[in-house]
């Protein structure tokens, strides 16, 4: 059975059934069709490699057209030099590393991309600390019987020797922009290990904004005002005179997300053309926000869709007359909180709510809005008297005393 194939496997396969008098044999065509977006029929695997060594990476992808194959290191693209080389033959890519060191050591991504889409894949690079230096120390040790009391030291000391290793390791942390977090880690051996952290491959130390504590076996690095700068990946080395031993973790910063507004919107006015709405703000407020900062966006879903669309954005205000809308289509609102970066959870929506066949609707006392001072008229023909009202569903009663006509609304 062949697992996970690519176009590369394409072509003739044969069985063949082999007997003391007769040969047997079958055959099939086999033809592999590219998927049109990026896939990966054989992904990265995981590397464990010694120090000074070489390390190989190697992927097939598949796709059409052809995707092209970028690699990363951490959040950093890379490219070939003296060290590194990048190789391609059809749909088989391979990263090849000439000398693992610790600065090589870490996660890595090849990224494959065609008009129809992305596709992604990673992998772990973990190196080995060589053991020459310490095989070329005992073998000087063998070679000096002068000194009968210093093997002896040597061997119980190395019983109370252990490798260093993580009781409890790192574990991905998500943070808010802007608040402190803490990766936390503890650790075992002997004799006592020392740590040095890093930041997406590079070493970081003890600052302000990063500060690294130890209280006992647990070692701690404090990062406070977190910005997007300090997202990423984590690594804590420890290490003694056995060995070392590292773990990972990723810290992902986020921006705040603000509260929705306080409530559904209120149909405040509903006319042929338009629908007003207005919204009250968010109840609570994260300290660290402005409120005269804060922007609204307004949905709307007509009855019988599934998908809420956006009417208005980066709005000041918290109120909104929605244009545009198609007579006798039922519609939805809600409102959202923006902090120009994020958007908060929806408002619950109003009721549905649709455009009036004539004139306009508002929640007021009538009033007349346009009325003739004077209608000249020829005796004995009819005469007409016409008068604009802000609403439609006043009810209007025409009144003749003394000779005036009097409108009265109830």
């Amino acid at each position: 059975m062949l697992n996970s194939v690519h176009e590369d496997d394409s072509g003739t396969y044969t069985c063949k059934l082999s007997t003391a008098k007769e040969e047997l044999t079958s055959s099939a065509n086999l033809r592999v069709t590219p998927s049109r977006e990026p896939l990966f029929t054989r992904k990265l695997d995981i590397l464990e490699v010694i120090e000074g060594r070489t390390a190989r990476f190697d992927c097939k992808v598949s796709g059409s057209p052809a995707p092209q194959v970028t690699w990363m290191h951490f959040e950093r693209r890379v490219e070939e030099n003296d060290n590194i080389r990048i190789l391609q033959e059809g749909g088989r890519h391979s990263l090849v590393i000439s000398h693992i060191s610790s600065d090589t050591e870490g996660f890595y991504t090849a990224s494959a991309q065609n008009i129809y889409g992305k596709s992604e894949c990673t992998a772990e690079l973990y190196v080995q600390e060589s053991r020459v230096a310490i095989s070329s120390h005992m073998a000087k040790l063998e070679k000096m019987p002068s000194i009968p009391e210093e093997p002896e030291v040597l061997e119980n000391e190395l019983e109370r020797r252990t490798m260093p290793d993580f009781v409890k390791p790192l574990a991905d942390v998500e943070v808010i922009e802007g608040k402190e977090t803490m990766l936390k880690c503890k650790v075992s051996g002997l004799p006592y290990p020392t740590i040095a952290w890093y930041h997406n491959g590079k070493r970081i130390e003890s600052s302000e904004d990063r500060k690294m504590i130890q209280h006992r076996d647990v070692h701690s690095l404090v990062i406070r005002g977190a910005c997007h700068a300090h997202g990423g990946v984590y690594k804590a080395v420890i290490s003694n005179k056995v060995g070392k031993s590292a773990c990972y973790a990723h810290l992902y910063v986020t921006d705040i997300v603000p509260d929705p507004p306080d409530g559904p919107p209120v149909i405040d006015a509903i006319t042929g053309k338009t629908i007003t709405l207005s919204w009250k703000r968010p109840k609570r407020l994260d300290p660290s926000l402005d409120a005269s900062s804060l922007l609204f966006m307004v949905q709307h879903q007509p009855l019988g869709s599934i998908q809420w669309s956006v009417v208005a954005s980066n709005l000041k205000e918290t109120n909104y007359t929605v244009p545009s809308l198609s007579k006798g289509v039922r519609y939805a609102f809600r409102v959202l909180t923006s902090t120009g970066k994020t958007l908060s959870k929806p408002s619950p929506s109003t009721d549905l709510v649709q455009l009036l066949d004539r004139g306009p609707y508002l929640r007021k006392a009538p009033v007349i809005l346009d009325k003739p001072d004077i209608v000249f008229v020829v005796e004995s023909q009819p005469a007409n008297i016409t008068i604009t009202l802000n609403h439609v569903h006043a009810v209007v009663t025409w009144k003749r005393l003394v000779n005036i006509l009097n409108i009265y609304f109830f």
